[in-house]
This record gives C-alpha cells, sequence and structure tokens, in this order.
C-alpha cells in the first residue's frame, strides 16, 4: 500500500439529502438504510446456508452483526446470491428513486414500479454493447431478478420514537424484495414489494458512484465494502461531526464476506493472518480505488493523521482490527455542497 494513498469515509445516523439544485453526472440518488448495508455482506455469503428446510426447500442466512435474516423460498443452486445480484438491487434502486418523492408518507403515491432498458444496464457496467455481452448480461438480469423475486427479509433496526424522544429497536420482518419481474422487449421489469418500497422512501438518500457498477464481481469484499463505506459517508450526523470518513478495521471486515473469521484461520493448519485477513483487506480497498474515481484511503490515527509503514506493520489480528481506515470519496460532487447547505 502506498503512503501518498489517502483514504476518506462519511459517518452518522441520518443520510444527506442533496441540496436543491445540485447535480452530480458521475452519481446516482438510491434509497438507503441500514438494511441495504448489512444486505451488502450477506448476498456474497449465502453459501454458508444456516438453515435449509428440506420440506419447505427454504434456505435462510443472517448477517454478520445478526441483525438481519435473509431467506429465500424453493432454494436451488441456480438461486445466485452474487455481487451482480446486489449490483443488480441497487440499479432498481436508483430507478425506485428517480420516480418517488423522498419522504412520501401516501402509501397510495408511491410508485413501485420500475422500468429500465437492459443496454442501460450493460451501460452501467462498463461494457461494450456487443451482442455476446447484451446475452450475457440479460442472462445474469433473469437469474439475479428470479434470486430477488423468491427473496424475504427481515431486519432489527434502532428507529426514533417521536412521542418519547428516544430510539428504539423495531423488528421488521418478512418482507418480499420485489413482487414481480420480467424481461420484455429488452426492457427490465419489476414491481417492489409495497411495504419495503415506502419504508425505503422514507429512510435514507445515498449518492451512489456509477463506477461502482463496474468493480470486478471475483472479488467478493469490494462491493459490500464499498457501500457500507457510502453509507457512512452520506450520514448528516457524521458529515457534522467530521467522522464521516473514518472507520475501524473491525468495522469494515464485518462488510468482507470472503474474509475468514479468525477463529477460522487459527483452527486451520493455514494460519497466516496477514495472507489471509490483513492482505485480501487492502487488497479490496486498492481495488475499489482503482475502480472509483476520487476515492482514496489510508490507515490514520483518530486525529485522521496518516501512519507510516512501522506503524502499520503487524503481525498480531488485535492490533490489526484496531487500527483506523480513513477514506474519502473525492469526486463526490455533493459533498463539499451538503457541507455548505447543512450550515
Amino acid at each position: 500500500m502506498k503512503q501518498d494513498q489517502i483514504k476518506n469515509t462519511e459517518n452518522s445516523n441520518k443520510f444527506v439529502t442533496p441540496p436543491p439544485n445540485t447535480e452530480a453526472t458521475d452519481y446516482r440518488a438510491m434509497y438507503s438504510g441500514s438494511m441495504t448495508s448489512r444486505l451488502a455482506a450477506t448476498l456474497p455469503s449465502f453459501s454458508k446456508i444456516l438453515d435449509l428446510d428440506d420440506i419447505s426447500g427454504m434456505a435462510t442466512i443472517e448477517d454478520p452483526t445478526g441483525q438481519l435474516m435473509f431467506s429465500i423460498d424453493g432454494y436451488v443452486p441456480e438461486d445466485k446470491l452474487n455481487i451482480f445480484t446486489h449490483k443488480l438491487n441497487h440499479i432498481l434502486l436508483i430507478k425506485l428513486t428517480e420516480q418517488n418523492n423522498y419522504g412520501e408518507k401516501d402509501k397510495s403515491k408511491i410508485n413501485e414500479k420500475v422500468r429500465i432498458p437492459l443496454a442501460d444496464i450493460v451501460e452501467m457496467l462498463g461494457l461494450e454493447s456487443t451482442p455476446t455481452n447484451r446475452k450475457n448480461v440479460r442472462r445474469k438480469v433473469e437469474q439475479g431478478l428470479e434470486t430477488l423475486f423468491k427473496s424475504r427479509l427481515s431486519w432489527t433496526e434502532a428507529v426514533y420514537n417521536h412521542k418519547s424522544k428516544t430510539t428504539e429497536p423495531t423488528d421488521f420482518g418478512d418482507m418480499r424484495i420485489i413482487t414481480a419481474k420480467g424481461i420484455r422487449n429488452n426492457v427490465v421489469s419489476a414491481v417492489f414489494d409495497r411495504e419495503l418500497a415506502f419504508k425505503l422512501v422514507n429512510d435514507y438518500i445515498m449518492q451512489i458512484p456509477l463506477d461502482l457498477f463496474r468493480i470486478d464481481e471475483r472479488n467478493l469484499n469490494c462491493y459490500p465494502l464499498s457501500i457500507k463505506m457510502l453509507q457512512h459517508y452520506n450520514m448528516t450526523s457524521n458529515v457534522k461531526r467530521s467522522t464521516h470518513n473514518i472507520l475501524s478495521v473491525k468495522t469494515l471486515l464485518n462488510f468482507c464476506p470472503s474474509i475468514p473469521d479468525i477463529e477460522v484461520v487459527r483452527n486451520s493448519n493455514y494460519r497466516s493472518i496477514t495472507n489471509r485477513i490483513i492482505d485480501p483487506f487492502e487488497k479490496a480497498l486498492d481495488q475499489i480505488a482503482e475502480t472509483v474515481e476520487g476515492f482514496y484511503w489510508n490507515y490514520c490515527n483518530s486525529n485522521k493523521e496518516c501512519l507510516d509503514d512501522e506503524q502499520i506493520t503487524v503481525s498480531d489480528y488485535d492490533t490489526f482490527i484496531n487500527l483506523l481506515v480513513h477514506f474519502e470519496f473525492k469526486s463526490h460532487k455533493h459533498y463539499q455542497a451538503n457541507l455548505e447547505y447543512l450550515e
């Protein structure tokens, strides 16, 4: 890792809503929330099924924090919960955001039906519009839609109670992601669950760089790690406290699904913490920097001062997870405007 690379993040309990008349052509607004962040880490880990009902065929897994349960009805090996499925979900969420008013309280006014040309998805993935690419993307979209159609979510998150003026844990149970889907005349269509769409419209808005959809899907850590950092980066309270661009390694490892748990490493024949945990973690961050314009990162202290090579040379796990990561999305065009807007 080069020491001239700086890495920044955003932290908060509420996401920053873009100020009026501010546009960023390389970013898109997307409804988000704690559930979507945890889902990012859950999907690539689905091969570690916690429970498979032999009668119903329902497969279930919990996210790394234990606060989200993700299940698929009638699970078969073809139900690929891969990075592409998560990208597709976010592309559909961007369309849902474009056609609805943030904070809408009237459910009848929420349009949960989204449509997007297949050619637009090919372009967002950074692929040339060749017959082969279009055919391959269509096949992956069909499989991704089928997976999302069969999927259900149950999760717990902190919700502010305006009457008691306190934050209370609230359960959201057995919610479908999409209730209808299809591809006709090369246009992808999907219908979000009405209750889920209402929850998202009244949750948060984050800005997501289009570059993110070009991230190599073979590295399972890059995409969920990026989403976690972006959510943290977009939160209003984090921006106000200037903690939006710093997170601990311990927190970020929860969003690296292919990095093994420390106990797994310690109980295996191959116990190298550097090779199995530290190197893959840094490789994922470096790969994000190579793909997403303006993204930088570095290890830092609590004052966001970059650490030198000697300070970050660690061989034990406990020291490593207590390191801090400073990161920045410097091409995030809403960032400075948001700071001025909040003042």
